[in-house]
């Protein structure tokens, strides 16, 4: 390896050890700020992996770099060596976001331990008036049950006398309708002869009406036969009178179409 290869090693190791100092001393500085979050710790993380990834991605390159070299070896042990000091950087980098993350969890849960230890006596004074309440609740509804209870029994005499009463009046109304169907059941025979007799007599002034409505329709259609009869016979004179007036007009002129003359 020549000097200006050794020199940039060495400035490489040297630019990497100055940026992990700046990282102890900008990690130290955010846990002690009270505004640090979980996601800013995580972020840490994920940029420790970029490091990783990139330390990779260069190693692969200087790889391809060195097989063009004649001290192949040499300049692939200087490649790993950067790239063991960047993934240490990395794994540092790494590490302090778990610790800060873990920090902040452990504070935050230390932070409602405190504060759970700090309301436990309001807590335990609500659970108290809480229980208080649900036993004045449990006592005032027990007593308006025995209340409930006392009038339900007052009130059973009453109802029953009341469902008697209904009962009874219940029966007489079944009696009444029983009595109605067993007339009814009893004129039905004759009932169904009146039904027979009414549809017999409407049948028959059906057929009355039909026999008035045939001979009226008959008498209409004799009329007119003999009305057209009459005019045949008419019209058969008439022509028959013109035909003996023109004959004799042919004949005498002078005296039988005297009167046929225009004017005339």
């Amino acid at each position: 390896m020549t000097c200006r290869h050794w020199l940039l090693a060495l400035c490489i190791i040297v630019s990497h050890g100055s940026h992990a100092q700046g990282s102890n001393t900008q990690v130290l500085v955010t846990l002690n700020q009270p505004s640090t979050t979980v996601e800013e710790f995580r972020k840490l993380q994920e940029r420790a992996k970029d490091m990783k990834a990139e330390a990779e991605r260069q190693f692969a390159l200087d790889q391809v770099e060195c097989g063009k070299k004649v001290l192949v070896a040499n300049c692939v042990d200087s490649a790993k060596t950067r790239k063991r000091a960047i993934l240490a950087e990395a794994n540092k980098l790494n590490q302090r976001g778990k610790e800060g993350e873990r920090l902040i969890r452990r504070t935050e849960r230390e932070t409602r331990d405190s504060r759970r230890l700090a309301d436990a006596p309001r807590l335990a004074t609500e659970d108290a008036a809480r229980i208080e309440q649900l036993h004045r609740e449990r006592q005032q509804h027990d007593a308006d049950r025995a209340i409930k209870q006392e009038r339900e029994a007052l009130e059973v005499p009453r109802r029953r006398s009341k469902n008697q009463g209904e009962e009874v009046v219940r029966l007489r109304k079944h009696a009444v309708m029983a009595r109605k169907d067993a007339e009814l059941a009893r004129t039905r025979p004759l009932r169904i002869q009146e039904q027979q007799q009414r549809e017999k007599e409407i049948a028959e002034h059906a057929a009355k009406i039909a026999d008035r409505s045939r001979q009226h329709a008959e008498d209409m259609k004799r009329r007119e036969a003999e009305a057209a009869e009459k005019r045949a016979a008419q019209e058969n004179a008439r022509k028959n009178a013109e035909e003996r007036v023109s004959f004799l007009c042919q004949l005498w002129p002078e005296r039988f179409c005297a009167g046929l003359r225009p004017g005339k």
